[in-house]
């Protein structure tokens, strides 16, 4: 399923890749993951206030961003870095855990800037068809918090 979504991006196949990403839930757990990252990273940060702001916001921001990765994905010349030209290395798939019609994905992949490997876990949903949905990115949060930790370490 993850060479599904990967084709369909290449493909600008926007109908099969909304049938196995949740966009929704991806884009809205993003945004929060984000947010608790930066409360996380800067202890100046009133947290209170963010969250509170947050509120108003997260529906217009999540709402250009869908639109955005959407029109990326539908566009033949997207603007978007491929994972490639991003500096990212794909390694490939650790382990995968299955727990009826939920999995947990591992994908790992070095980041050249950075000299250094990260995995993201992905949470994944099984469809009537016996394929899988991208519901979640398990420990973007904490991915985000690390990877910034590495780019102040450098």
């Amino acid at each position: 399923s993850i060479n599904i979504i990967r084709t369909s991006v290449k493909q600008h196949d926007v109908a099969t890749f909304e049938k196995h990403v949740d966009l929704d839930q991806l884009v809205s757990q993003t945004f929060d993951s984000f947010l608790e990252a930066q409360i996380e990273l800067d202890p100046k940060i009133n947290p209170q206030l963010v969250k509170g702001l947050a509120i108003f916001g997260k529906p217009i921001a999540t709402n250009a961003l869908k639109g955005y990765i959407l029109n990326q994905i539908g566009t033949s010349k997207p603007e978007m870095k491929t994972t490639e030209s991003s500096g990212k290395k794909f390694k490939g798939f650790g382990s995968t855990k299955t727990d009826g019609d939920m999995a947990l994905v591992e994908i790992k992949f070095f980041e050249k800037e950075l000299k250094k490997d990260f995995t993201l876990v992905l949470k994944m949903v099984k469809l009537e068809d016996g394929t899988w949905k991208l519901i979640e990115v398990e420990n973007l949060k904490q991915h985000l918090v690390d990877y910034s930790k590495a780019q102040k370490a450098q």
